[in-house]
């Protein structure tokens, strides 16, 4: 794992001014380089608990929990070091940028696509072309429903669990 941080990409973090040792809590800061003694995953937990707990309770959480690789962590929708502001338009959680972002996985062909039972396997092709994907993608309203509107952005869950919010 590389020890470098890019300081241009934190420079427009929202954890820009958050000290290492906050996220990477096994960093010895008595070192010269104290990020060498890092081991251990950042628990994000530590400022977004609620989050987390949605997070860890979802149906991306659980695949998580089982070490799948193809399961996403925070760091895979959010980024890591270089995390933006989700109204900052570069950010991959900015609305306008919700569709790709899930469609890393979701897109026709990608990991979570394959391993769908059923007819939802195209669901970023159909977003696209539907009354929500054409307002966003075309004529960029953000006030368009996207992925998250109905899935929610951390407590995602299959249709069949009754606690899915698309249940």
């Amino acid at each position: 794992v590389s020890m470098f941080v890019d300081p241009e990409e934190l420079h427009g973090s929202v954890h820009k001014d958050t000290h290492c040792s906050r996220c990477h809590t096994d960093a010895n800061p008595e070192l010269d380089r104290p990020c060498s003694t890092v081991s251990k995953r950042v628990d994000c937990s530590i400022c977004h608990a609620e989050e987390v707990k949605l997070f860890n309770d979802s149906q991306h959480g659980r695949m998580f929990a089982k070490g799948d690789p193809n399961a996403p962590g925070c760091g895979d929708c959010h980024g890591t070091h270089g995390t933006l502001n989700q109204k900052n338009p570069e950010s991959p959680t900015h609305p306008r940028k919700i569709p790709k972002t899930c469609g890393i996985c979701h897109q026709k062909g990608k990991s979570a696509a394959i391993r769908i039972k059923g007819e939802a396997k195209e669901v970023i092709e159909h977003y696209a072309l539907n009354v929500h994907g054409q307002g966003l993608l075309e004529k960029g309203l953000l006030v368009s429903a996207v992925c998250t509107s109905c899935h929610t952005a951390h407590d995602i869950r299959t249709a069949k669990d009754k606690e899915s919010s698309v249940n």
